[in-house]
């Protein structure tokens, strides 16, 4: 047997480096084609361009979700209450204190008050329900919430929620007084 030229040993591991390397291009990019999905809270194509992953993939997309989720909630909050170093939006609130945050979204001070007034954020529809994230309620634990409903007191369409913010309050883990930000 003749042994293989050292230029055929070379081509063959940049033929695998080459193949390594689209293969995880080609992760990068169903991932990033799942997160845009999500990002339009279409559930039906999240679910089509999450079916093809391994489930290595699935656990790498979950916890760069989370991560994601987390770091933008993080922002969020900064940029609610940080006194004016952001040139905030009108209708935008100041992040809870540590008082409402042990008190919980819905409690008001004394019979006939109304609760503290939250920002929120649609992340998704599933079913009939909008799923959304408010500072009591975090993306490990939306609030879901009839999306008829929410969508009738923003004034759109209930196909145009997910991705949408607003501030309202949350009575009984619903809803009430909504209006849209931005």
């Amino acid at each position: 047997m003749t042994e293989e030229p050292e230029w055929a040993r070379a081509l063959n591991r940049v033929a695998a480096d080459l193949t390594k390397g689209l293969t995880h291009a080609g992760n990068i990019l169903g991932a990033q084609a799942a997160m845009g999905w999500a990002f339009r809270g279409d559930l039906v194509n999240t679910r089509s361009a999450l079916v093809g992953m391994s489930p290595a993939q699935l656990q790498e997309l979950s916890a760069a979700a989370s991560f994601l989720g987390a770091v933008a909630d993080e922002a969020l909050s900064a940029q609610a209450g940080n006194g004016g170093g952001d040139r905030r939006q009108e209708g935008q609130l100041a992040e809870p204190s540590v008082e409402d945050w042990e008190r919980g979204p819905d409690a008001a001070s004394g019979v006939g008050e109304r609760s503290a007034r939250v920002e929120g954020r649609v992340l998704l529809l599933h079913g009939d329900a909008a799923v959304v994230v408010t500072p009591f309620h975090p993306q490990g634990d939306p609030l879901r919430v009839p999306a008829v409903g929410l969508a009738e007191q923003l004034g759109i369409d209930v196909q145009q929620l997910p991705g949408r913010r607003f501030c309202g309050e949350i009575v009984d883990d619903c809803v009430v007084w909504a209006r849209l930000i931005g």
